[in-house]
């Protein structure tokens, strides 16, 4: 049984790179995040921290160049989590979400 009040631990971030945009009029931003991840077994979705974030677009990409897009971005307000899911599965290693 998933703790819910915890990430799965299938997909740990190792690095972000953060590119923001702030509106101090409207006290909100834009930007983009590149977070680079260790897929730790197979995969068909990503489960993130999404609390007060809308999430636009998204794809996986590996070292060697394999991109995989995120079909569905499915948001749980009550959790403050988003699950993205892969349009192919993603085999563990490295990748850059």
């Amino acid at each position: 049984m998933q703790d819910r009040y915890r990430l799965p631990r299938t997909v740990v971030p190792d690095r972000y790179d953060l590119v923001l945009e702030p509106d101090l009029e409207a006290a909100s931003f834009i930007g983009s995040a590149e977070v680079a991840v260790e897929v730790h077994e197979r995969i068909d979705e990503i489960v993130v921290n999404a609390l007060e974030l809308s999430i636009d677009e998204a794809s996986l990409r590996s070292d060697d160049g394999v991109r995989i897009d995120v079909t569905d971005i499915t948001l749980d307000e009550e959790l403050q989590r988003a699950t993205l899911t892969l349009s192919t599965p993603a085999a563990a290693g490295a990748w850059t979400l």
